[in-house]
């Protein structure tokens, strides 16, 4: 079984000097962060692997999702997730060591909500910042995985 975790970056800045890749989150995004990672620690779904985007918000974002977990996952950083599409974000799942049983992707909209509708059995609403869904897939690997595959096991 593989659990696939797909977030989008918490509240961020709007109205910033910087360009939009600097932009930071704001108060609130860091909190919507933070309840995320409790969560995850609630239902004792904690990612082994995270790829999170090179943005400065999604890089905040994983810092406050992981703070507190029991165990802290293996974290990598790809430039790529920045303005993802479908194949590259594919590309990163099948690339995926197979002893990897949780992986997170942290990234933008909206193709993290467009790659968690292209995975799940079921149409997904558009995220929300900091929206996190866990998809399950009955497989071994990650490269087994097909489109509308996924098994919702909670959005938060």
């Amino acid at each position: 079984m593989k659990t696939l975790l797909l977030m989008r970056h918490g509240e961020a800045v709007e109205n910033t000097p910087y360009t939009d890749k600097l932009r930071p989150l704001t108060d609130l995004g860091r909190q919507q962060a933070h309840a995320v990672g409790l969560h995850l620690q609630q239902k004792s779904c904690l990612p082994n692997l995270i790829y999170v985007s090179t943005a400065e918000r999604t890089q905040q974002t994983c810092h406050a999702v992981t703070q507190d977990l029991s165990t802290q996952p293996t974290i990598e950083a790809h430039d790529s997730i920045y303005h993802a599409d479908l194949d590259i974000l594919q590309g990163l799942l099948d690339n995926t060591a197979p002893h990897i049983n949780t992986l997170m992707i942290i990234g933008h909209n909206p193709s993290i909500s467009h790659f968690a509708n292209h995975l799940a059995k079921k149409s997904i609403p558009p995220f929300s910042p900091a929206t996190c869904c866990a998809l399950q897939f009955p497989v071994e690997t990650w490269l087994a995985i097909a489109s509308q595959s996924g098994t919702l096991a909670f959005e938060r």
